[in-house]
């Protein structure tokens, strides 16, 4: 069954406790507003964008989707909760900050800090983005790595939309440089079709696969010192027909990717 958009009210400051207070010691001006449109990050990283693809990757049969722990591995998850606000929550114990101080600076380290999910609308801990999404160049390479993880959920402009699961997909790039030849090689998995929460507060999903349950040794051998990443997405279809993921779109009310986290567990930078 379609359904209209109706435009919400003025959307209302909320109180978020601990989650809010500690990413406005972060970015105490200008990081967030009230206002949706004006809450895209959009930064793209131009030297990435003549990168030569040297793999395509399929994730449609490995990836993993949940609002818990239980798609990944015991050695992974034993222990751990994925909501929560102490040492135990998988977030908070994986952080890519806690594993290198150079994802405590920056714009990008709201994705860093183990902030899975907040309470309320509108959480001042994720990054919103179209569907170009955002490209970054690490300051180290990425070394070793096995489990690669997204924390995130949908929003959009309209708050009396109701809570649904949109479809969409991502396609996620990982790029190393090639001394030898002086550009980027770029590494392409794409996602498939799922679901996300969408308007649902504070929930999140925990999007996740293994590289080795994708790549063969050797590729798995190619996928080293990594100095960036890409992602982007598309809403494929939603129950509501006046929907896109097209901020440029202004003809239609607009969905966003809210992304909470990036989490590369255990690994190793240089």
């Amino acid at each position: 069954m379609n359904k209209k958009i109706v435009f919400s009210l003025p959307l209302i400051a909320i109180s978020l406790s601990s989650c809010l207070g500690a990413v406005k010691e972060l970015y105490p001006v200008g990081a967030f507003n009230k206002t949706f449109m004006e809450n895209y990050y959009i930064h793209h990283e131009p030297s990435l964008d003549e990168a030569i693809i040297k793999g395509t990757y399929d994730l449609s049969n490995h990836l993993m989707v949940k609002n818990d722990l239980s798609g990944l591995r015991k050695e992974d998850s034993e222990g751990y909760t994925y909501e929560g606000l102490n040492a135990t929550q998988f977030g908070y114990a994986h952080a890519l900050n806690t594993i290198d101080p150079i994802f405590s600076n920056g714009y990008l380290s709201k994705l860093y800090d183990g902030r899975v999910w907040c309470e309320g609308y509108y959480a001042k801990s994720r990054v919103q983005l179209d569907q170009e999404g955002y490209s970054t160049i690490f300051q180290k390479e990425l070394i070793d790595f096995n489990l690669f993880a997204l924390c995130g959920r949908g929003g959009t402009d309209c708050e009396r939309v109701f809570t649904h699961s949109p479809t969409i997909n991502f396609t996620l790039t990982l790029y190393n440089y090639d001394y030898n030849n002086n550009q980027y090689n770029a590494y392409v998995f794409n996602s498939g079709d799922f679901e996300l929460v969408t308007n649902a507060g504070g929930d999140t999903q925990l999007i996740s696969f293994y590289f080795d349950e994708i790549l063969s040794q050797s590729e798995l051998d190619n996928l080293t010192r990594i100095k960036g990443m890409k992602l982007s997405y598309r809403l494929v279809n939603s129950e509501y027909d006046d929907l896109t993921s097209d901020r440029n779109d202004h003809t239609k009310s607009h969905f966003a990717l809210m992304l909470y986290e990036v989490l590369i567990p255990d690994s190793t930078w240089n």
